[in-house]
């Protein structure tokens, strides 16, 4: 068990949300282009919003901690990948790091069955995001992950 789990704010059981099908994903990003936002559209009224918010674990260390959140509509400025085709993705899998002595639930990873692949997780400035991808081509190179990919465990969600 996570001491800080995923925050869903929505109905059913987040796995089921985001193994939707996918039309698109959009990314919220500042003035600086650093990620504050991405959203896993189903259609153009059905997506699942992801954020990251900070936790302190102990003297002098925060941890992001990723967030979800049903979105109706896209907002004004937010970048847009459209897929050739839809998306389904066939493994969901949450990134759990541990640090200072806690479990938390810090990131997520869809894969497609086209050998797709996208990676969501805090970046290493407080509150924004490090989106990776395989397959998909994204607006320009975004900032560092939080901690190193190589230090999460990722778990099937399903």
């Amino acid at each position: 068990m996570s001491d800080y789990p995923f925050e869903w704010k929505g109905s059913g059981p987040l796995v089921d949300a985001l193994k939707r099908p996918l039309e698109l994903i959009s990314l919220m990003l500042d003035k600086h282009g650093k990620v504050e936002t991405v959203t896993f559209w189903a259609d153009h009224a059905n997506g699942v919003r992801v954020h990251s918010y900070m936790h302190d674990v102990a003297e002098r260390v925060e941890v992001g901690v990723l967030s979800f959140e049903l979105a109706s509509q896209t907002t004004e400025g937010e970048y847009l990948i459209r897929f050739d085709q839809i998306l389904t993705p066939y493994l969901v899998s949450k990134l759990i790091i541990l640090e200072s002595g806690k479990v938390l639930e810090s990131g997520l990873v869809l894969r497609f069955v086209d050998g797709q692949e996208f990676l969501v997780v805090p970046s290493d400035f407080p509150c924004c995001l490090t989106v990776k991808t395989k397959g998909i081509d994204l607006p320009k190179t975004l900032p560092n992950t939080e901690y190193s990919l190589d230090r999460y465990d990722a778990f099937d969600m399903s």
